[in-house]
């Protein structure tokens, strides 16, 4: 190999100017500093075929109304007649190129714009041209309004209760709760406290509440120290939180029940209680419990701890009888729930018809199911075939069809590269609207609560009508497209480009590449991220973002913010870290989600070999002889997010791996058990003949800098005990390791941690 060539300047004028790219790119994830208009989100207006969305520009916001029907898009309002009218009656100045308005529900014939501002609510009417201050009726994240309007109920001191809109006043329906038993709150199966979500479902006829009692009385605790407590008090506090770890006999688990709000009657389901996962941490949510059309019989789904066993059961609520639909069963884990999304649950309750499509790995790949709920049976397959249901986006009762997302359905293309079909229920005809070499993005509201905070029932990429579809196409390499589509697949409208003029001027889009596993012939998918000045003549550090996890593919498909929830961050950062003079790879080895169930289940057993280290060591050599830029005396670990698997691969590869900066690390033994421990593990913990990481500190070579939160909501979920076994470990095989707590914040890649990050790494690269 030739001598190596320094493949930037480095004196410190250069290297400032690395670092102001390198922030500005990482600040564009979840701005629009960086990229404007990557990311359209649909507000459908009513039972129309209309919308809004927001538009970014130079000076600030613009809203445009789109009518599908008349393919048409415009201006939403009169900008300038709203900032007046504002201004009018706020008696301040508000600027018509950027309305300082938030919380928008747009009416139309005729037009009115209701939001806040000023901390109020405003009515804008176009007849009058007036704003007028209007009450609101506030519901809290943590509440939850009755299907009639009338009742709120809520959580107080471990008991429930609900509050009347009209009046005010306030009942309790419970009065046994207590800390670690409490009525209607959200699951801490890695001991995080940190969701605001009521367990507890209104019926139809808003009668009764389907509740979830959290118990955790017989869960040991495990203590938590608060060295700088946010109210500026010097004595450090201690948090004993109830989580249990794997081995553990006793889990957290809950109580199901039914409450009658007029006379606070409860009737208990006559069932064990159900195991807490980490899904249950926002149940009704996402859909693990629902009610019948009738308001009598509810549903829940229930799973055993190591999830090999799931179960459908009804739960008469008048009674308290219980009865099992139907189960499913698996020698590793049953998914019930999307990875890609946090644990959004696949299946669709139809209330019409009781039926439930049910979204299953048994044949191998993810495929729909329709079940009869009034017999538990099995009415036919809805879908089959080797490849995957990615999202189920809209369901039309009325059509008897569902929108939804395919991916590897055509051999040769990149199996993770979202399309767009629509299937009809009773016969699988099966309708292709858009099939390329590109991702297709598309909102829906269950998979907004994860991925933008957002519970809007009317931003949805498909119409109420079902008649029209709005995306965003892109790819790693290409500047995203939002479209508007009808029931054909048709192009209606073109509805923005996404402006990319704030990018580095040599910008280098990140390629997706293709690379054989370790097995010899499994394909597997990553993405290079290059300098925006790169020269293929110089040889460059290569860094290895390592992010997987059983439960979550890194790899970014989609551009900037279009691709699953964490990915488009893992965009940002890889661009970020790449424009400091690296070649940055992220790749998914066999053992992540997203392609079949064999090649998931790669990693059963040994939650890190879900970034199997063959798999990366033998792509890193793979792209390194087809690139040859790439200088593979001279490879880095960066693991943003603290899986076990980045410092796994650091520990297992000493020759390979020259420096690894880890940020919140874990370790398989202290992750809550419900959480993914028992899932990905088994109940008996780790497949036999596994070394955790301070068993392997003997020929530890690199050079390491570790990150972990002391206080914050993330220390709860990573204890601080996983890397002080390592750190202990090092120290005393007189080891070198850097160690830095952070007191007081959690760790989410914040300036400080990133600016400390990429100078160790320019210091040993």
């Amino acid at each position: 190999m030739n001598a190596i060539q320094a493949p930037v300047d480095t004196t410190s004028a250069d290297m400032e100017a690395r670092f102001q790219r390198s922030q500005a790119l990482l600040q564009g994830f979840g701005t629009q500093t960086l990229v404007q208009n990557d990311r359209l989100l649909p507000h459908w207006i009513g039972q129309t075929d209309c919308f809004w969305y927001q538009r970014t520009h130079e000076t600030g916001y613009e809203y445009r109304l789109v009518d599908a029907n008349a393919n048409s898009n415009q201006p939403a309002f009169d900008h300038a007649a709203i900032a007046k009218a504002l201004s009018t009656a706020e008696r301040q100045d508000v600027n018509a190129e950027n309305l300082p308005i938030e919380n928008v529900s747009i009416g139309i014939s005729p037009l009115t714009v209701q939001f806040t501002a000023f901390s109020k609510h405003w009515c804008y009417e176009e007849s009058n041209g007036t704003c007028n201050e209007v009450n609101v009726l506030a519901v809290a994240a943590n509440e939850e309004l009755s299907p009639d309007g009338r009742w709120i109920a809520f959580a107080r001191d471990h008991n429930l209760w609900v509050r009347d809109v009209s009046n005010g006043e306030e009942r309790a329906l419970t009065s046994d709760g207590e800390e670690y038993y409490s009525y209607a709150a959200p699951s801490t199966p890695r001991g995080m406290t940190d969701t605001d979500s009521l367990s507890a479902l209104w019926s139809p006829d808003s009668q009764r509440l389907f509740v979830l009692q959290r118990d955790t009385r017989q869960v040991k605790t495990t203590p938590v120290v608060d060295s700088v407590p946010q109210d500026g008090s010097i004595r450090p506090t201690v948090k004993h939180l109830k989580v249990a770890y794997p081995g553990d006999v006793s889990v957290e688990q809950y109580r199901l029940l039914s409450i009658n709000i007029s006379n606070a009657h409860q009737c208990e389901a006559n069932y064990r209680h159900i195991t807490s996962s980490w899904s249950h941490c926002i149940f009704f949510q996402f859909r693990l419990g629902w009610w019948a059309s009738d308001s009598r019989r509810a549903y829940f789904i229930d799973r055993t701890r190591d999830e090999r066993m799931v179960r459908v059961v009804e739960f008469d609520t008048d009674n308290g009888a219980t009865r099992i639909l139907f189960e499913e069963h698996s020698d590793t884990h049953v998914n019930v729930c999307w990875p890609e999304v946090k644990d959004l649950a696949h299946h669709i309750y139809l209330p019409d018809t009781d039926e439930l499509v049910w979204w299953s790995e048994r044949s191998g790949w993810g495929q729909l199911y329709l079940y009869d709920l009034t017999t538990g049976t099995l009415k036919h397959r809805v879908t089959e075939g080797d490849w995957r249901i990615r999202d189920i986006l809209h369901v039309d009762p009325v059509r008897r069809e569902l929108w939804i997302q395919t991916a590897a359905r055509v051999m040769g293309r990149n199996p993770y590269l979202r399309d767009l079909c629509r299937v009809h229920l009773d016969t699988g005809e099966l309708t292709t609207l858009l099939s390329t070499d590109d991702d297709y993005n598309v909102h829906y509201p269950d998979a907004n609560i994860v991925r933008l905070g957002v519970r809007d029932p009317q931003l949805t990429g498909v119409s109420p009508s079902g008649n029209y579809i709005v995306t965003t196409r892109s790819r790693t390499d290409k500047v995203p497209e939002a479209l508007l589509l009808n029931r054909a697949g048709e192009i209606v409208l073109q509805l923005e480009t996404t402006d990319i003029s704030k990018l580095p001027t040599g910008w280098q889009w990140p390629e997706s590449v293709k690379m054989t596993a370790a097995d010899g012939h499994t394909d597997i998918y990553g993405v290079l991220f290059r300098p925006s000045d790169f020269d293929e003549a110089k040889q460059y550090p290569v860094i290895n973002m390592i992010v997987s996890g059983p439960w979550l593919a890194a790899v970014p498909h989609g551009s900037f913010h279009n691709s699953r929830s964490y990915a488009d961050l893992y965009y940002f950062q890889g661009t970020a870290l790449a424009e400091l003079g690296y070649m940055v790879v992220v790749i998914d080895s066999r053992g992540t989600p997203l392609r079949s169930k064999a090649f998931q289940d790669e990693s059963y057993g040994w939650i890190p070999s879900s970034a199997n280290t063959d798999d990366h060591l033998s792509a890193i050599e793979q792209l390194a002889q087809r690139y040859p830029s790439m200088d593979v005396n001279r490879v880095a670990i960066f693991g943003p997010s603290g899986y076990q698997s980045s410092i796994q691969n650091l520990m297992e590869c000493p020759d390979f791996y020259k420096v690894g900066v880890i940020n919140m690390l874990q370790d398989s033994r202290l992750i809550g058990c419900t959480a993914e421990a028992d899932k990905f593990h088994g109940i008996d913990g780790p497949a036999e003949g596994q070394c955790f990481p301070e068993e392997l500190v003997d020929d530890f070579k690199s050079n390491l800098l570790l990150f972990h939160p002391l206080g914050g909501p993330y220390a709860e979920g990573y204890i601080v005990a996983a890397p002080f076994r390592l750190v202990e470990a090092l120290r005393e095989a007189n080891k070198n390791v850097d160690l830095l707590m952070i007191p007081t914040r959690a760790l989410a890649g914040g300036e400080y941690e990133m600016r400390r990050t990429w100078e160790y790494l320019l210091k040993y690269l």
